[in-house]
């Protein structure tokens, strides 16, 4: 918002941006104080909601960063408000803010409005989005959400193809931990079998091409290269 970069309260801009990031309400960021932000956690805690009830949200790292570059870096005390402004004082520099943008009919809690569409576009779920915005009737935000067929049949393939990579990269996992490769018996399991796998071993460490190796000690060059890959991740 163009108003904002000419505002001469310097708290009204991350303010703003931090309504958006987070969809918290306006007397709930004159509330919070610095022993409420868990940076480590990404959560803030408010201590007292329109409902009456605390509430934690967890915060992006866009949020993070608005609320570290307001910390004092002196001198700051932990039950001080993070930001020490009056409502009215808001309500008047969001009105000067509004006009210098050319958007006066644009509410503050509007801010709340765009975030918890924009949660619902990042693919969070009711609950999800109920846990920060403090909706206590998850009916509330059936209207910032409106599925279509489509949309929901390409999460269900994706969920389809995320369960496929994850039994294929299990399966890949077992078959390395019995020593198997494409179905084959390992080359280990015989005296003679381990006695060239120790040889390749060997030459692939001494920097001995594939090729080389698989001519010198007659394995095939797909075992060699098995063994090879094993000593990578070694």
């Amino acid at each position: 918002m163009a108003g904002l970069a000419k505002c001469r309260n310097r708290h009204i801009a991350p303010l703003v941006h931090l309504a958006i990031e987070t969809g918290m309400r306006r007397g709930e960021f004159l509330r919070i104080r610095w022993d409420d932000v868990d940076v480590t956690a990404r959560t803030l805690r408010i201590p007292l909601t329109k409902n009456g009830h605390p509430r934690t949200v967890p915060i992006a790292r866009a949020a993070v960063e608005i609320i570290d570059a307001l910390r004092p870096s002196t001198g700051y005390c932990n039950t001080t408000r993070v930001f020490p402004l009056t409502a009215e004082a808001v309500k008047l520099s969001w009105r000067r803010t509004i006009t210098r943008a050319g958007l006066a009919d644009l509410h503050f809690h509007d801010l709340r409005h765009e975030a918890i569409s924009r949660f619902f576009e990042r693919g969070l779920n009711v609950p999800e989005v109920s846990l920060i915005s403090g909706h206590r009737d998850a009916r509330m935000l059936f209207r910032y959400t409106h599925p279509n067929p489509e949309t929901v049949a390409a999460k269900l393939a994706e969920f389809e193809r995320s369960m496929i990579r994850e039994r294929v990269h299990a399966g890949l996992k077992r078959a390395v931990a019995r020593g198997k490769t494409l179905g084959r018996r390992p080359v280990e399991d015989d005296s003679d079998g381990a006695a060239k796998a120790k040889k390749a071993r060997k030459l692939l460490a001494a920097g001995m091409g594939i090729n080389r190796v698989a001519g010198a000690v007659g394995l095939s060059n797909g075992t060699v290269s098995r063994l090879k890959a094993e000593i990578a991740t070694a």
